[in-house]
């Protein structure tokens, strides 16, 4: 988890710092990406503690060290690892903070009166406090030069805008000296660190949640350069979800240095957002900042559903269904109501996961799995079954990946069949029987849509190969042992064709159609739904009745209720699910048949399907993997077919008594 955090933080900030990842309650593992960078770049980043510098409100770092480095200087000299040069970078960083801490405090006063009038309440606070601008240039990083020379003294200066974070800058550089060959020899760096703050500051101590009803402390932590009174005023910007309970302006005494909290007695008084502007008055100095706070409802929201799904039909069907809501506070929920026909959003969530994992993998590393662009492949002709999806953007950005993994797919393609990696970054060429089996699979799917490109047939053509190939290999290896030649991996063999059987001229006499239903016994329930399916494909159902009705037959009394869904077991006499694989592919098996379309059940196997929730143990992993999904998709999309839901006809009207 971890690592996991890591990584996905550096590469929205290359320089957060991530501290101790002791799994502690509270700790930065604890602490979602979006929540933690927040607290980086926010005004509320850093606040003075007893020691030495500032800290950070999301971790608890000893001795006030710096966890992020906030406010620098707009010109500072680093060092460079010249031969022979030590270049004083302790005179060079009090200067740099010298100039800093001017450019920081010398705002002036009489020119901006007129802003500090528009943003705290006109011209009658103008004329009675000295002005200040709202700070909202609050940033992680405020400089990056990725390659500077040094001059004949081994020194670098660069410039900068110091932005309005408060705190510690923390300069950071690296020299390196390359040889005449161009390799690089020698290097060096180093690391200073750059105090900048106002003679008077603020930092927001503010509540994370609040809730309708709800009556609140909340202000800022104050800080000023020098003894004094010190004012904070108060105020909301536009219309507010809160109201103020009693002063919005306080005084107090502060002492050097020393950071003071002052709060406000605040109420939130209906659902919605505000934000909160304070400033701060010290004599001729001052800070502002603004805090946006959102007021959320009693509770979390309610989901409620009808008792039970409605059958489609041709001629219109009333159906009533009623509702008792939970109670609430008046005026604090709004209750929202969708109605759906079918399962296409479950359908187009699991298709823009997969384009989604697809996008992520070409971004981070350049290419993707075979799997994974197979698996996009199949994406648009299921959303070309749904009417709704005509047209829109979700079938746009499919269609466009298609197109991109088909070019991918020419780099995972050679004369020994379909590797999982591009060929260029493969030393020794490796593939693997089931990866070329889900490109059989697929490439007939497309055939089906009419969707193949030409140019492919050269590479499905070494894709077959390479199965036929294996699988010889197995039956040689398990003659003459104890060793049993394994029967289900044909089917998934004779799954992928579909409607189509295989090249008559690969498949040798003991690998028939007739020898592998004879093996029946032997199939897990993935491996027996996929030859039902076969079956009905090729359209022998009539001549494999018997099969069909007692392999479906025992698919179906394999179901286990739960509630609104219903599941294959795992195995004889278990409570838990099989995979996910597993449960789409019967569900489409037990369409195909004919034979359970109207059953009960078959609704709750496909809210089962639907949910995409994996089963038990282990198995979790593969819940994302993405042939899995194009399974799911695929099976839901029949489902929707067979009860008439994938082109549907619904006018809703909601009326209250």
């Amino acid at each position: 988890k971890a690592l996991n955090l890591t990584r996905e933080r550096l590469l929205q900030d290359p320089w957060v710092y991530q501290g101790s990842w002791q799994p502690h309650p509270g700790s930065q593992l604890d602490t979602d990406t979006a929540s933690y960078l927040e607290c980086i770049y926010g005004q509320m980043t850093h606040f003075p503690t007893p020691g030495e510098g500032y800290s950070d409100p999301c971790l608890p770092v000893p001795r006030g060290e710096p966890m992020f480095m906030a406010d620098g200087v707009e010109e500072m000299a680093m060092d460079a690892a010249a031969p022979g040069a030590a270049p004083p970078r302790a005179a060079m960083l009090k200067s740099g903070l010298e100039r800093a801490t001017a450019n920081t405090i010398a705002a002036p006063v009489a020119a901006e009166a007129e802003a500090y009038g528009t943003a705290m309440g006109g011209a009658a606070a103008a004329s009675a406090a000295p002005a200040v601008l709202l700070r909202s240039d609050f940033k992680a990083t405020a400089m990056f030069v990725g390659k500077a020379a040094a001059d004949a003294q081994g020194r670098v200066r660069v410039s900068f805008n110091v932005p309005d974070n408060i705190g510690t800058w923390v300069v950071r550089a690296v020299a390196v000296v390359a040889e005449k060959d161009g390799v690089t020899r020698r290097f060096g760096n180093a690391e200073a660190k750059v105090v900048a703050r106002r003679p008077v500051s603020l930092l927001a101590s503010m509540p994370r949640v609040v809730r309708v009803g709800d009556t609140f402390r909340a202000g800022c932590t104050v800080t000023a350069v020098r003894d004094g009174p010190v004012t904070l005023h108060a105020r909301f910007d536009g219309p507010s979800a809160l109201r103020f309970v009693g002063p919005t302006q306080k005084s107090v005494t502060l002492r050097a240095h020393a950071p003071q909290e002052i709060v406000f007695e605040l109420q939130s008084i209906a659902l919605g957002a505000a934000t909160v502007q304070y400033m701060a008055v010290q004599g001729g100095e001052s800070d502002a900042f603004e805090h946006k706070l959102s007021s959320l409802g009693l509770q979390e929201p309610v989901f409620m559903a009808t008792s039970f799904a409605i059958a489609a039909s041709l001629v219109p069907v009333p159906w009533d269904e009623a509702m008792r809501f939970p109670e609430a506070v008046p005026g604090s929920g709004v209750v929202t109501i969708v109605a759906g026909v079918g399962r296409f959003p479950a359908v187009q969530a699991a298709g823009e996961g997969v384009g989604q994992h697809v996008n992520a993998s070409i971004s981070e590393r350049g290419y993707a799995y075979a799997t994974d662009l197979l698996s996009i492949v199949l994406v648009p002709q299921v959303y070309d079954g749904y009417s709704v999806a005509s047209g829109t953007d979700v079938v746009e950005r499919a269609r466009t990946l298609r197109a991109l993994a088909l070019r991918e797919l020419v780099q995972h393609s050679s004369g020994a069949g379909l590797l999982e990696l591009p060929r260029s970054r493969m030393r020794y060429p490796w593939t693997s029987l089931s990866l070329n089996i889900f490109g059989v699979f697929v490439w007939h799917r497309l055939q089906e849509g009419s969707r193949t490109p030409l140019d492919y047939n050269a590479h499905v053509t070494h894709w077959e190969a390479a199965i036929w190939q294996e699988l010889e290999e197995m039956h040689l290896r398990a003659q003459g042992t104890d060793r049993r030649f394994p029967w289900g991996l044909l089917t998934e063999v004779y799954f992928a064709y579909g409607a189509q059987p295989p090249p008559a001229n690969m498949v040798p006499l003991h690998f028939a159609f007739e020898a592998l239903i004879q093996h029946v016994d032997v199939m897990s329930d993935l491996q027996r739904a996929m030859l039902v399916i076969t079956i009905c494909k090729r359209h022998e159902r009539g001549r494999y009745q018997e099969l069909v009705k007692s392999v479906t037959e025992l698919l179906y009394t394999s179901l286990r209720v739960q509630g609104r869904t219903a599941y294959i077991a795992r195995e004889e006499g278990s409570a838990h699910a099989a995979s996910m694989e597993t449960n789409a592919l019967v569900l489409w098996a037990l369409l195909e048949s004919g034979l359970y379309t109207r059953e009960p059940l078959l609704e709750k196997l496909a809210n089962y399907v639907a949910e995409g929730k994996e089963g038990h143990g282990l198995r979790a992993y593969y819940s994302f993997a993405t042939k899995v999904s194009v399974y799911r998709m695929m099976a839901l999309a029949e489902y929707d077919a067979a009860r008439g839901s994938a082109k549907p006809h619904l006018a809703l009207t909601v009326s209250e008594t």
